[in-house]
């Protein structure tokens, strides 16, 4: 640090900790270039009790200071050579202000300027310039940054999880990985087996029977599913299964199997996707539901689930992008609400209609991206049904640039041969091939059409970049240190391993209004606070609300 234009100066090399308040050198000309000299125990150590210590180097010698971090308490004076006193706080504190006026004084000449917009710095990389005319193009944007000033960012998707219960004892528990809430683990889709062949079923439903409500809390850390797959026997069959977290780990277990059996073919189902919020009471707790062997493997007795598909998202991630249902009207548009760009519409599920549905009325989360342009994108649902064909549906989504209001329509409908003991319709790949290769077929606006449509749709309306500077900003001053020890009552969420992600730590304290600071170690630990916080630990990363 240069004190004064004199030659006079010191060196702070850093090693261990020291807090000082004054440290002084007097240097000559011949000194200027030394290299660094590192503080060793051997040297002397001065400690004085007036509330005073000074340091003076005589003849020419220099003053090295080596530590990890240098703390300086209170304000930070340096002493010139004509006896003057610089407050270098005060001169930092200057520094912000001038740098808070600054940005004020850009954005007033970005409107006397025709610069328009005013590019935010952080995810900008350059702006454009018609350097003939001298006007001011589009910001330019860092990877992954967007919106018209570059001040909107990315957040993470979710994570796809498989886990396979094939071959695993009946109702033994399945290992997820690390969680903080069971709902972090959303059932998208269950592999049946022993319902004549192995096949995907995506109806699902939460199991909420009245009483596990009146023990609402005592089970708040389990969920418990029912799926369901309608077989043209003319059953239903159910399997449940149960999500468990033992903090920090979640875990899956299957609990029963039992079918009910019903019309294959009744537009009064419930084991289809019609109804599908009735299965519960209307078959799972039909006093005439029959129990079966739960089997996790094509070769047992009895049926069941062999593996189940995940959807693993943050906490602020699954608040801020609720699913959400619409009714279609075939071919004609019909509004799913606003969005930012096209890519914010994630399709969740679709309800298949139309007698040629086999069976009917299915439920499937087959929905894969076709083709795009700048203001449509193109889908196509597919099916697998039990008569060898993959039933595909094509549906357009398109966003209006002036009221950017998201809308959906059907196009077309096809097929193509698939055997379901090999099917051909589960994946992108294999659905855009069988759609190029299709046979054409009308679509099906009603229940009672004719070939096959798409009755109702879920889906999540989620920008996939969030607002930049948010309330939680990184806090270099509290690096290496943690909330307290273990069970301190001033820690207000823990996640870990897998969940504890920058991202996803960041998420989590700004969503608790009770964080007021947060460190980690990502991909190991993060620990929110209500204080700031306080106790050394080697390696964490530290972060606040601003």
């Amino acid at each position: 640090m240069r004190a004064t234009n004199t030659p006079s100066f010191l060196v702070l090399c850093v090693a261990y900790h020291v807090v000082f308040a004054l440290v002084s050198s007097h240097d000559h000309h011949h000194h200027r270039g030394l290299p660094p000299v590192f503080v060793r125990a051997n040297q002397p150590v001065v400690r004085f009790r007036n509330k005073t210590v000074g340091i003076l180097a005589e003849g020419g010698g220099n003053v090295f200071v080596s530590s990890d971090n240098v703390t300086i308490a209170g304000d930070v004076e340096v002493t010139t050579a004509n006896d003057g006193t610089v407050n270098v706080t005060e001169k930092m504190d200057l520094l912000t202000d001038l740098q808070n006026d600054m940005g004020k004084r850009v954005v007033s000449l970005a409107g006397h300027g025709d610069m328009d917009v005013v590019c935010n710095p952080e995810g900008t990389e350059y702006r454009a310039r018609d350097f003939e005319t001298g006007a001011f193009g589009d910001c330019m944007c860092r990877a992954l940054y967007a919106g018209e000033s570059c001040d909107v960012k990315r957040v993470e998707t979710c994570d796809a999880v498989v886990k396979s219960s094939d071959g695993v004892d009946p109702k033994e528990w399945i290992s997820l990985g690390s969680c903080s809430f069971t709902d972090v683990y959303e059932p998208i889709s269950v592999s049946f087996v022993g319902v004549g062949v192995s096949v995907h079923s995506f109806l699902i439903v939460e199991q909420r029977e009245e009483e596990e409500e009146e023990e609402e809390d005592a089970n708040a850390n389990a969920r418990k599913y029912v799926a369901a797959y309608q077989s043209t026997d003319g059953n239903c069959y159910m399997t449940s299964f149960e999500i468990k977290m033992t903090e920090p780990e979640c875990s899956y277990r299957l609990l029963e199997s039992r079918k009910h059996s019903q019309s294959a073919w009744s537009y009064d189902s419930t084991c289809n996707g019609k109804n599908r919020k009735d299965l519960i009471d209307n078959h799972w707790l039909a006093s005439n539901a029959v129990d079966s062997t739960i089997a996790t493997a094509s070769s047992e007795s009895g049926f069941g689930i062999s593996s189940i598909s995940f959807m693993k998202c943050s906490k602020t991630y699954d608040e801020r992008c609720p699913v959400l249902s619409t009714e279609l009207n075939g071919k004609n548009w019909v509004d799913i609400g606003t969005c930012n760009n096209l890519d914010d519409v994630k399709f969740v599920r679709a309800y298949q209609q139309g007698t040629s549905m086999y069976p009917r009325f299915p439920t499937t989360g087959n929905i894969f991206h076709y083709s795009s342009t700048n203001s449509s994108s193109t889908f196509v649902i597919a099916h697998q049904s039990q008569d060898n064909y993959c039933k595909m549906v094509q549906m357009e989504l398109s966003r209006d640039d002036s009221s950017q209001m998201c809308s959906v329509k059907l196009l077309n409908a096809g097929y193509t041969n698939s055997q379901l003991s090999s099917s051909t319709c589960y994946t992108r790949e294999q659905v855009v091939n069988n759609w190029n290769n299709r046979r054409g077929s009308s679509v099906a606006t009603t229940q009672s059409g004719s070939s096959y449509g798409v009755r109702e749709i879920d889906f999540k309306i989620c920008s996939t970049y969030d607002s930049v500077g948010g309330s939680v900003i990184a806090d270099e001053s509290k690096n290496g240190k943690k909330c307290g020890v273990l069970g301190n009552t001033n820690r207000v969420f823990d996640l870990r391993n897998g969940d504890a992600k920058e991202a996803w730590c960041i998420d989590a304290c700004e969503a608790d209004d009770d964080c007021v600071a947060f460190s980690g170690v990502f991909g190991s630990w993060c620990i929110g606070c209500k204080v700031a916080l306080d106790t050394a630990q080697t390696g964490a990363t530290a972060y606040k609300k601003s």
